[in-house]
């Protein structure tokens, strides 16, 4: 499905699992990925009974293209109109990658939308390389 975000880009959204759960899972793509990337790791999640939401960030495949700069605080703004939209009070989420650096600011922004979280292979501070590489 898409979803528009907050500035009317779309967003490419899969809901699977049991979609009346009141346990979700999110899945949070690296750069590179995209929401096929988590297709054989969110399948026991499925079988377990969860609900499970997978999307390409704006700027990843399915989804519109940047249109301009983005920031942390954008996507993890674009993951709480997706839970929003789709009702979810609150996730469990899974991010890898920048999924993971995603994952860190939205948990520190709304902690209260976060059940709980894995971060894989992702960093938790910046240096002055990756100010200057994200600032251009």
């Amino acid at each position: 499905m898409i979803i528009k975000n907050q500035f009317g880009l779309d967003m490419y959204v899969e809901v699977s699992g049991n979609v009346n759960s009141d346990t979700t899972v999110m899945f949070l793509n690296g750069v590179m990925a995209s929401v096929g990337s988590w297709n054989d790791i969110k399948k026991p999640f499925e079988k377990l009974g969860f609900r499970v939401v997978c999307h390409d960030f704006v700027g990843q495949l399915k989804s519109n293209p940047l249109a301009s700069v983005y920031s942390f605080d954008m996507h993890a703004k674009d993951v709480i109109h997706i839970m929003d939209t789709l009702q979810i009070s609150s996730a469990y989420l899974i991010g890898t990658s920048y999924g993971g650096e995603i994952s860190i600011k939205l948990a520190s922004l709304y902690p209260n939308r976060v059940d709980g979280m894995a971060v894989i292979n992702s960093v938790s501070e910046t240096d002055a390389l990756m100010v200057a590489t994200v600032n251009h």
